[in-house]
C-alpha cells in the first residue's frame, strides 16, 4: 500500500516512475495534440471506415481504459465487468447506437480528466521488481526477527510447511522487494514455480527452525525468477495512515462542510430521511477531504472501509434522519482512522439472557462489571453506558470510559441515545429482564461496545472477574470461557455471518446472598373454618425490643395526624423547621412512642415496613372460598407492607397438586410450568398489562395489594379438602421462597381439626361423669 523508497521516486533509472496525472492533463489541455491523438485513435478503431464507431468497434477502447484503471480483463470479475459496461454507456448513452468522432472525443476527454484528477490526488508509483531488493532483505539483519514475528502470527493448526511459506509470502510487501503474492499472476507465475523447484523441502515438520531455513531457500528461488522475469507493480505513493481523517475531524467547521457536501450527493425519501445503503456513497464523497483513496483503488483500504461499514449495519436498509446519518458517518470515519493508524480495536456485542423461569430482574435494573485483562478502554458504546468515565487524560480524543473495572448500565427507554435507529436489539429497557416463562422476547438485554488500546497482534483478551448486580447482590458469575463462535444475521436477515470469537459466563442466583431473611410469608383461611392461620411470627425478622427501632412503622392512620403535630422537619436550605406532610413520613421522620426520630440516610436505602408479627414486606394470602360439585374456588391476595417501595412486574409461583387440571384465573395472567423432581404441579401468576402489574407501596391508610379469584377443576380420584390438601405446598414471590406456616396450624375441616382432642382421650371423663350421675340417683 505504501513504500519507503520515496526518495528515488523521480529517478527512472532506479526502476521507479511516478504517475501523478500531469502528463494526461498536458495531453488533454493541448487542443492540437489531443485532436491528433483522437484522430489517430478513432481511425484505428473505425474498422468499416463509415466515420462512426459501433459498440463492437468501441470494445478495444473500453478495454484500454479498463487496463489503465487497473481493472482485470473483461469476463474475470462481475464487479469489474459492471465498470466496463458503465464506461461503454458513457460513449453510447446506454443505447446500441454508433458514436461519431465529436462524441468520442468529448467522452474520452472526460474520462482522461477524471483519471488525471485521481492520479493527482493519489499518485501511482510504477516499480520494476527484479529480485535485488528481496535478496538484500534476506541477507540483512532484520530478516530473522521479522520472519520469526511473521511465523508467530500464522495460525494454521493443521497446515504443512509449504502452507506456512505461502502464507508468509503473502505478508511480505514491496518494501521487502516482493510483489504482492495475493495477486493471482504473482502466485501462479512466480511463487508456485519457485516452490516447485525446491522438491521435497516442504515435507519436514513445521517448526520455527525449519520455517526459517525453508523460507530463506524459497526467497532465493523467487529472486532468481524475478531476475529472469521482472515484475512491474503499480502502487500508491500516498501513506494512508489515518492522518487525513484525524485532521478533518479535529476541524469542526471543515468536517461539517464536508458532511453537508456528502449528504447532497445521495438521495433522500419524502420524509427527508436517508437510507443507510448510501453510507458507502457518502463516504466516497468524503474521501478527498478525509485523505482516503477512492473506493476500489486500494484493496487494503477497501477492506478496512467494508469492515467499518459492517459495524454500523450499513446494509440493513433502514432510513434515518440527517443528523443520525451524519453521526454514523463520523463514527465510521473514526473507526477507519483507528485501523489506519494501526491502533487495533474490536467491536463486541454483550448479551445478558435471563433463563430463570420465574425470577426477573426488576427496577432499577442490572449492572454488569468486569476487570480488563490489559489496558483496554471503551472507545464507544451503543445501547448502554459506563457509569464512570475514568482517567482518559492520555488520549487526544477521549474514549467513552477508561476505567480498568468498568460498570455498565442499561439505557432508559426515553433516553436520547436510546431513540437512535442504530441501537442494538434488546437494549434500552432500563435494565429490566422479564422472567423466561412470562415473555422470552424481553428476557434479555444487549449492548455494543468498541474496545480500543489493544496490544498489537491480538484479537482481544477475555474480561475477568465478571459481576452482575441485578439489581442488588445475589448473583455469582463463573469464569469467562471461550465457546464456539456465534452467528448473527445481516442484510435484513438474508445473510448469516459468524463472529470471530465468543465468550460466555454463567451467573447463578442465591437467595442467601441477596437476603439475610425471607422477604415474604403466607397466611391461610377457608370458608369452612373461622380460624385464620397467620404468617408465622418473626417470618422475616422480629421487631426490636427497644423503643428506638426504626425498621418498621406502627402508627395507624387515625393516630398519625395526632402524633405528627409535634413532628418537625428542617426546612431546605435553612435552620428553621416545618411540619411534615403525612405522605412524607417514611422519607423524613418516624414518630414512634410519641418521640421524634430522624430517618438516617442508611435507613432510606432499606425496606421500611408496617410493624407486624411477621415483619415481612410482602404477604400472600390463600383463601379457599367455595366448594362446588365439579370445581372449587380460591382467592389469592398479595399485599405490600413496604412503605417506601413498589414492586413492579411482580410474579407469584404456587406449588399445588390442584394445578394438574385446567384452572380459570380472572385478574392475573397465568401459566403452568413443567417440573422435574417436584411431585406437585406448579403455576405461575403475574399482573395484567395496564391493570395490576404494579404492586403499590403501603401508606398510612391502606396496604398495596393485588388479588384474583381462581376456579380449579376437581379430580374425583384425588380431590379432598381434608388434612390441608387445599393449601399450597410452597409459594414464591419474584423467585423468593415465602415462609409457610407449619402444617399443623392449617385451618382444618371441623371433623379433622387437630386442636380437638381425640375421642378416646375424652371418653374416660365422659364415663366418670355418667358414673357419678348414676351413683347419685341410686343412693337417693
Amino acid at each position: 500500500m505504501q513504500s519507503n523508497h520515496t526518495g528515488a521516486m523521480k529517478e527512472k533509472s532506479s526502476g521507479q516512475e511516478v504517475l501523478d496525472g500531469s502528463d494526461i492533463m498536458k495531453l488533454v489541455e493541448n487542443e492540437r495534440v489531443f485532436g491528433k491523438f483522437v484522430d489517430h485513435k478513432f481511425q484505428e478503431l473505425d474498422a468499416d471506415g463509415d466515420g462512426k464507431l459501433s459498440v463492437k468497434e468501441l470494445q478495444p477502447a473500453v478495454a484500454d481504459i479498463g487496463a489503465a484503471l487497473g481493472l482485470p480483463a473483461q469476463g474475470t470479475s462481475a464487479d469489474s465487468d459492471n465498470i466496463y459496461t458503465e464506461v461503454l454507456n458513457e460513449f453510447t448513452g446506454g443505447k446500441h447506437k454508433k458514436v461519431n468522432k465529436t462524441k468520442f472525443k468529448a467522452v474520452l476527454s472526460d474520462i482522461l480528466v477524471g483519471m488525471a484528477a485521481g492520479l493527482k490526488r493519489d499518485p501511482v508509483v510504477i516499480l520494476r521488481i527484479d529480485g535485488e531488493d528481496l535478496r538484500a532483505f534476506v541477507a540483512g539483519p532484520t530478516f530473522e526477527p521479522e520472519m520469526i514475528s511473521i511465523f508467530s502470527e500464522i495460525d494454521l493448526p493443521n497446515g504443512s510447511l509449504k502452507d506456512y511459506i505461502i502464507n508468509a509470502f503473502e505478508k511480505l510487501s514491496i518494501d521487502h522487494g516482493m510483489p504482492p503474492s495475493t495477486d493471482h499472476w504473482v502466485m501462479c507465475d512466480i511463487v508456485e514455480p519457485a516452490l516447485q523447484s525446491l522438491g521435497g523441502l516442504f515435507e519436514q515438520p513445521v517448526s520455527q527452525e525449519t520455517f526459517l531455513a525453508a523460507f530463506q531457500r524459497s526467497t532465493e528461488a523467487v529472486s532468481r525468477i524475478l531476475k529472469e522475469r521482472p515484475a512491474i507493480v503499480a502502487h500508491s505513493q500516498n501513506a494512508f495512515d489515518g492522518s487525513g481523517i484525524r485532521s478533518l475531524m479535529s476541524n469542526k467547521f471543515e468536517l461539517d462542510k464536508a458532511l453537508d457536501l456528502a449528504i447532497k450527493s445521495i438521495p433522500n425519501d419524502r420524509s427527508g430521511k436517508f437510507s443507510k445503503d448510501f453510507l458507502n456513497v457518502a463516504l466516497d464523497a468524503l474521501s478527498t477531504s478525509a485523505g482516503l483513496p477512492p473506493f476500489g483503488a486500494i484493496q487494503e483500504v477497501d477492506d478496512i472501509i467494508v469492515e467499518a461499514l459492517k459495524m454500523f449495519n450499513a446494509s440493513d436498509g433502514k432510513t434515518v434522519k440527517e443528523d443520525e446519518f451524519k453521526k454514523i458517518l463520523r463514527e465510521v470515519l473514526g473507526s477507519i482512522m483507528l485501523q489506519l493508524e494501526g491502533k487495533l480495536f474490536l467491536q463486541a456485542r454483550v448479551t445478558i439472557q435471563n433463563y430463570y423461569q420465574y425470577r426477573h430482574v426488576g427496577s432499577p435494573g442490572w449492572r454488569l462489571g468486569w476487570i480488563w485483562a490489559k489496558n483496554e478502554v471503551i472507545l464507544s458504546m451503543s445501547g448502554a453506558f459506563a457509569i464512570e468515565k475514568g482517567n482518559c487524560s492520555k488520549f487526544n480524543q477521549a474514549p467513552h470510559s477508561c476505567k480498568p473495572d468498568p460498570v455498565i448500565s442499561d439505557l432508559m427507554p426515553d433516553s436520547p441515545d436510546s431513540t437512535t435507529q442504530n441501537r442494538p436489539d434488546g437494549c434500552c429497557r432500563g435494565g429490566i429482564l422479564t422472567a423466561w416463562a412470562i415473555d422470552p422476547s424481553i428476557s434479555y438485554s444487549s449492548f455494543e461496545l468498541t474496545v480500543g488500546n489493544l496490544e498489537q497482534n491480538t484479537t482481544g483478551y477475555k474480561p475477568q472477574n465478571l459481576t452482575l448486580m441485578a439489581p442488588g447482590l445475589g448473583y455469582t458469575c463463573g469464569p469467562v470461557m471461550e465457546t464456539s463462535p456465534t452467528h448473527y444475521s445481516s442484510n435484513g436477515g438474508r445473510r448469516d455471518e459468524q463472529v470471530s470469537r465468543t465468550w460466555k459466563s454463567k451467573c447463578t442466583y442465591s437467595s442467601y446472598l441477596a437476603y439475610t431473611t425471607p422477604m415474604c410469608c403466607v397466611s391461610l383461611s377457608t370458608f369452612y373454618n373461622p380460624t385464620i392461620t397467620d404468617c408465622p411470627s418473626c417470618s422475616c425478622g422480629c421487631k426490636e425490643a427497644n423503643g428506638n427501632a426504626t425498621s418498621c412503622v406502627s402508627i395507624t392512620a387515625k393516630s398519625w395526624s395526632k402524633q405528627m403535630k409535634h413532628c418537625l422537619v428542617p426546612s431546605k436550605g435553612s435552620g428553621h423547621t416545618t411540619k411534615v406532610q403525612a405522605s412524607n413520613f417514611v422519607r423524613v421522620y418516624l414518630c414512634l412512642s410519641s418521640r421524634e426520630r430522624m430517618v438516617t440516610s442508611d435507613l432510606l436505602g432499606t425496606d421500611i415496613v408496617q410493624c407486624t408479627n411477621h415483619m415481612c414486606p410482602i404477604r400472600i394470602h390463600w383463601h379457599i372460598k367455595n366448594n362446588y360439585q365439579d370445581h372449587w374456588r380460591v382467592k389469592l391476595t398479595v399485599s405490600n407492607y413496604n412503605y417506601g417501595r413498589n414492586f413492579s412486574d411482580w410474579n407469584v409461583l404456587v406449588q399445588h397438586p390442584g394445578f394438574g387440571l385446567p384452572a380459570s384465573v380472572y385478574s392475573f395472567n397465568s401459566t403452568t410450568l413443567s417440573t422435574i423432581g417436584v411431585p406437585e404441579d406448579v403455576a405461575l401468576f403475574w399482573g395484567k398489562e395496564d391493570y395490576n402489574t404494579e404492586l403499590l407501596q403501603a401508606d398510612e391508610h391502606q396496604l398495596g395489594s393485588v388479588t384474583t379469584e381462581i376456579l380449579l377443576q376437581k379430580d374425583s380420584t384425588s380431590f379432598t379438602l381434608t388434612n390441608g390438601w387445599g393449601f399450597p405446598r410452597r409459594m414464591y414471590i419474584n423467585g423468593e421462597n415465602c415462609q409457610m406456616p407449619p402444617p399443623d396450624t392449617f385451618p382444618m375441616l371441623p371433623n379433622g381439626s387437630p386442636r380437638r382432642k381425640p375421642f378416646h382421650v375424652q371418653l374416660p371423663h365422659l364415663l366418670a361423669v355418667l358414673y357419678l350421675i348414676y351413683g347419685t340417683l341410686f343412693m337417693f
